[in-house]
């Protein structure tokens, strides 16, 4: 969430409907998502399932069983990208945080206005959504009240995607954070704008900025991003993680492995110089995926999003519990975290209390546990 600050502090009410199931363990998992109380996972088949907001086991999207290419979940929508370019999203809380039809919004998934085609990436944060389109420009929608959707002005809501001001082209990936966004540009650069206080955007300052400003010192060598409560994180080339924005302060908030309230430029983090292969930003927490599919998370750890057994903070990276190997893709939510196998299974960690670890349970577990899973198909 991608990813989800704590200042949200009210649960979601997304629909998961159609066919309660199990996780197939003849299904390929092709990408995972965790938003700020609930997961999803792609299949091979281009089928999407979740699960949380009160619902405890795995749970087919009503319309969305084939034809997905991407899938991102926010704070109380998600979104998916399909096969032709066309974004549809789906939640139960403000019907404007997506840009639908008001009267249409709601748990069904429905067609984003002017997005029925020509998108190559989505990304869904706090109240807002951004697109990636086919001519590497950004368009954004949602809350805006802080200059996240960085169309120049700081309105309150805007209803259908906007351009964001200076990225009409050349942009190769998005993340969108609680109340900023952030994009990745085909140098290998970093651009960000919307909320700022604690330093999100990494241009130095701690204004807010509603079009596109640098990150200090990323101008090339950037592989991946991601945005999470207040904080960014960015992937090198060189499998380095370097992070900014708010560490310990108020919340406690630990993103980069020093003890500073904050940083308003990229700072290493501890023991990840090297390595490291996928990112993931939570909401006060981080995750790294290494090259031996080994996961190390550090941050925030109240609920045991960390994974390492434990509900001790960690301004350094830990290994999560039997997670040393053999994990393929990682997903960091508000306070949970969630991880795909190489044999495709599922596991999550962290904070349960909506379902959205997905073992039948609301009881939170600082060790992953299995996603329910069953021989068949879901049925």
């Amino acid at each position: 969430m991608k990813n989800v600050s704590r200042l949200f502090l009210f649960a979601s009410v997304l629909a998961l409907v159609l066919n309660s199931c199990r996780l197939a363990r003849n299904t390929t998992f092709v990408a995972i998502d965790s938003g700020y109380d609930h997961t999803c996972v792609l299949t091979k088949a281009g089928g999407v399932i979740c699960w949380g907001d009160g619902i405890t086991t795995p749970t087919e999207i009503t319309g969305l069983t084939s034809g997905v290419k991407a899938i991102s979940a926010g704070f109380n929508h998600t979104c998916a990208l399909t096969f032709t370019g066309g974004v549809k999203c789906w939640q139960g809380g403000n019907s404007q945080d997506f840009g639908i039809d008001l009267q249409l919004a709601g748990p069904i998934p429905e067609d984003v206005i002017g997005l029925t085609s020509g998108v190559t990436a989505i990304s869904a944060g706090g109240f807002h959504t951004c697109a990636l389109t086919s001519s590497g420009g950004v368009k954004c929608w949602g809350a805006n009240a802080v200059g996240q959707l960085g169309n120049g002005s700081t309105s309150q809501f805007v209803a259908t995607p906007a351009d964001v001001v200076g990225l009409a082209s050349g942009v190769s990936a998005i993340s969108a954070g609680s109340e900023h966004t952030c994009a990745l540009t085909v140098d290998g650069a970093v651009k960000c704008w919307g909320f700022n206080s604690y330093g999100a955007l990494g241009d130095g300052t701690t204004t807010g900025s509603a079009t596109p400003v640098n990150v200090v010192g990323l101008v090339s060598g950037v592989s991946a991003i991601s945005a999470g409560g207040e904080h960014t994180c960015a992937l090198t080339s060189t499998g380095e993680v370097k992070c900014w924005g708010y560490n310990t302060g108020q919340d406690d908030h630990q993103s980069d492995g020093m003890n500073d309230e904050f940083s308003a430029i990229p700072v290493d983090v501890i023991g990840l110089t090297k390595g490291a292969t996928a990112i993931s930003v939570g909401g006060g927490h981080n995750c790294a995926l290494t090259g031996q599919g080994e996961v190390k998370c550090w941050g925030l750890n109240r609920s045991g999003e960390l994974g390492d057994g434990t509900t001790t903070d960690s301004i350094a990276p830990v290994t999560g519990s039997g997670l040393k190997r053999g994990i393929s893709g990682i997903a960091a939510g508000e306070a949970h975290t969630c991880a795909l196998t190489v044999d495709d299974r599922v596991k999550c960690w962290g904070w349960n209390g909506f379902g959205q670890l997905g073992d039948g349970t609301v009881t939170d577990s600082s060790k992953p546990v299995d996603v329910i899973e069953c021989p068949g198909p879901c049925q």
